[in-house]
């Protein structure tokens, strides 16, 4: 077992982070807390840079496009967070699988590629577990008056544009530089906000440095064994694992933060896993 104990352990890790994020955003500032994991994401990439070692690109094009993908995932941080106060992360998390979408819809206009009936499947069994998940006193897509639902689709909208330009950029980097550069650009974006609320910094780091400590180890892991695994098979083949990350958000929902509607909510996440995975896979 190779490729599927890093994908599986990447998906895992990915789903604890969420939970994690949960946690911390309940009570502290989205600007602080994108800094601070952007900011110590970077510094946890160091030994891996170090270890695996690196060149620098000389295109300044690539350069171009990894200073635009670093501004989507600064703006995306900033309200990817943010939605995470309002909604709970058994819906926030299969809500933003709508990223994928958003990530067909890019990648045929920037990068002309061709949409198939079985992508165009995977669209319908998506807008069905999404259908289920909004859901709300009978009205279809009811919960979209949400403003944690409303965010969460606004990340997942930057999430599939900023997939598509990390598809561009990565080729002209070794992947364990770009993947660094992915967190120590948004911290670098982000460090004129965080300057203006400082108080918040300081409240974050006294009451949850431990957490976003942890989570931002956790971030630079399960991003390197991605990485490592789309080196030992194809994507589409990852991607599936990678997707059992929302399952762990969903029932971890329901055991750590007490939220409720675990049997609709696993329905829909298994709908939207079937369908993104239908896409990809295609």
């Amino acid at each position: 077992m190779g490729w599927e104990l890093f994908a599986l352990v990447a998906a895992f890790s990915i789903g604890i982070e969420r939970l994690i994020h949960r946690h911390v955003m309940k009570k502290e500032g989205h600007i602080a807390y994108s800094w601070l994991s952007a900011l110590l994401g970077g510094i946890f990439y160091l030994p891996l840079l170090a270890i695996v070692g690196f060149t620098i690109p000389a295109s300044p094009y690539g350069w171009a496009l990894a200073m635009f993908a670093g501004l989507i995932w600064a703006v995306r941080a900033l309200i990817g967070f943010k939605s995470y106060r309002y909604t709970q992360v058994s819906l926030r998390d299969p809500v933003a699988r709508t990223d994928v979408l958003f990530l067909l819809l890019f990648s045929s206009l920037i990068l002309r590629e061709p949409i198939t009936a079985a992508k165009l499947l995977g669209v319908l069994v998506i807008f069905l577990g999404l259908t289920i998940l909004t859901w709300h006193k009978g009205k279809i897509f009811g919960k979209f008056s949400h403003k944690g639902v409303r965010l969460t689709l606004l990340a997942a909208v930057l999430s599939g544009l900023v997939a598509v330009v990390d598809k561009a950029a990565v080729a002209y980097f070794l992947p364990a530089l770009y993947g660094f550069l992915m967190f120590i650009i948004p911290a670098v974006y982000l460090t004129p906000l965080a300057l203006r609320n400082k108080n918040e910094i300081k409240r974050l780091v006294s009451r949850k440095l431990f957490w976003a400590i942890i989570v931002s180890i956790l971030a630079v892991g399960s991003y390197y064994l991605q990485l490592s695994a789309y080196l030992l098979t194809d994507v589409s083949k990852v991607f599936p694992v990678l997707q059992l990350s929302t399952l762990v958000t969903v029932i971890g929902g329901a055991v750590f933060h007490k939220e409720k509607d675990l049997g609709l909510r696993l329905i829909g996440a298994i709908l939207m896993i079937v369908g993104s995975v239908t896409i990809i896979a295609s």
